[in-house]
């Protein structure tokens, strides 16, 4: 690890950023691996000046450059007609490719895919089609392009960036020097312009560009057979996934403060053939800290619209689910949805509607349940009246009803005594024959009286 003990490179004179001391020896190190490799890493941490370091490394790497005179002389000598082509293949069969097609295929791919004759200089142009004229014309100014691509001291250096960081970069190369040239590729019209105008690749010192074309790039420059001096790769573990291939460079350099070697893309296998302490550049943790005085960050907001998150689910989810959606993990927290992960907004939205589907569906039941409910209670309550009405009524009842009970057991007991006299009687003289008779005859109307009176107490 660097530290204190370390070499320090000078620092440049022609940069607008005063360097460090820990980002001198950063310096110094990332030249001596160049030196000696083909392949190095830089993985020191967040706020060391990873950044400065490497267009430090840069603009020194232009000034020691013959880029430009060998430029020169590489142009001088195809002005004079040094660099000519002997023998020239066009295309025969006319009616499958016409010459705007042409204008649109590589070199390669006029040797690849199309049927050719060959046409040395000493055959008569006049004998040549306006289309095979015109055709012949573009492949000869295509070709002459490669080659001149080829001529030049590829000195050009090509930075890969995640997109978050793509303005970051463009800034610090706009501040560290007045004099150091860059040109963006963002869209796929500049990758596709390269097909054409390879020497675009070598008119700036800095090519930046986003991971998203970096496997365009690399295939451009194998299919053109062109090299470029340096490839620069930053975080390169967020963005393995889209470095699948070689590219045509001198030298590459990997960038990552948390760098690990299983996610370094297609370069995995080549970091795990070397010696990591002979590539990797890396400053013990103290050496920075005592160097690291940060300024103000300067802060840019971007409001990215998006109709169906803002008008949609902005609606129907919570805070925390809503950061998780705008950090592009559509998953929500509600239980019903714990083991569903959506790909995009719009199955979101699918699967929340079905969710809700059915809880609206099991909703509507209970609510019918209840409004049935509601329904018997208000008639409960609107009967109130007859219902008090009616037991008042049944009560009264009940209260004559226990008053006759009880004029009956009053009744019962006078009967008594009027049963004693009724049954201790006392005939003449002369009828005591009949005495027995008629006593049996008034005990079994006294029985039945009772027994009468009996059933109506039981049935009271």
């Amino acid at each position: 690890m660097l530290n204190h003990d370390s070499i320090l490179y000078e620092q440049p004179d022609n940069i607008n950023v005063q360097l460090k001391q820990h980002q001198r020896a950063m310096l110094h190190r990332c030249l001596e691996i160049e030196k000696k490799s083909k392949l190095g890493i830089m993985r020191d941490k967040p706020g060391a000046g990873k950044t400065y370091v490497i267009l430090s490394m840069i603009n020194e790497l232009k000034k020691k450059s013959l880029h430009y005179e060998k430029q020169n002389e590489a142009n001088e000598q195809l002005e004079d007609g040094s660099h000519e082509i002997k023998t020239m293949k066009i295309v025969n069969r006319k009616e499958e490719y016409n010459s705007q097609d042409s204008m649109n295929l590589d070199k390669d791919s006029f040797d690849e895919h199309m049927p050719i004759v060959n046409m040395n200089e000493d055959d008569t142009w006049n004998n040549l089609s306006i289309e095979e004229q015109e055709l012949r014309k573009n492949y000869l100014s295509l070709d002459k392009k490669i080659q001149q691509a080829k001529l030049k001291q590829s000195d050009v250096n090509i930075i890969i960036v995640p997109q978050n960081l793509y303005y970051q970069w463009m800034m610090s190369i706009e501040t560290i020097s007045d004099s150091m040239t860059y040109s963006k590729f963002i869209d796929y019209s500049s990758i596709q312009d390269l097909y054409s105008y390879p020497e675009h690749l070598y008119g700036k010192d800095i090519i930046i560009t986003t991971s998203s074309y970096y496997s365009t790039i690399a295939s451009i420059l194998r299919s053109l057979d062109l090299r470029i001096k340096r490839v620069f790769i930053d975080e390169i573990d967020s963005i393995s996934n889209l470095i699948t291939k070689d590219i045509n460079a001198e030298f590459i350099m990997l960038i990552s403060a948390s760098f690990n070697i299983k996610q370094s893309g297609f370069f995995t296998k080549e970091i795990n053939s070397l010696s990591l302490d002979e590539i990797t550049c890396v400053c013990e943790p103290s050496f920075i800290d005592e160097f690291i005085i940060l300024d103000e960050p300067i802060s840019q907001r971007f409001l990215c619209s998006n109709i169906l998150v803002d008008e949609i689910l902005s609606q129907v989810v919570s805070e925390e689910e809503m950061k998780n959606i705008n950090a592009m993990e559509f998953k929500l927290n509600n239980k019903h949805y714990e083991k569903t992960v959506a790909y995009d907004e719009k199955e979101l939205i699918k699967i929340i509607l079905h969710e809700n589907k059915a809880l609206i569906k099991s909703s509507s039941l209970k609510i019918n349940d209840l409004e049935k409910n509601i329904e018997n209670l208000e008639k409960l309550k609107n009967n109130k009246k007859n219902y008090l009405l009616e037991f008042q009524n049944h009560y009264q009842n009940l209260d004559i009803i226990y008053t006759f009970k009880k004029n009956i057991m009053n009744l019962i007991n006078q009967f008594q005594s009027v049963f004693d006299f009724y049954l201790h009687f006392k005939l003449e003289s002369g009828l005591s024959d009949v005495y027995e008779l008629v006593l049996e005859k008034r005990r079994l109307v006294c029985k039945n009286l009772r027994n009468h009176l009996n059933n109506i107490v039981e049935v009271l």
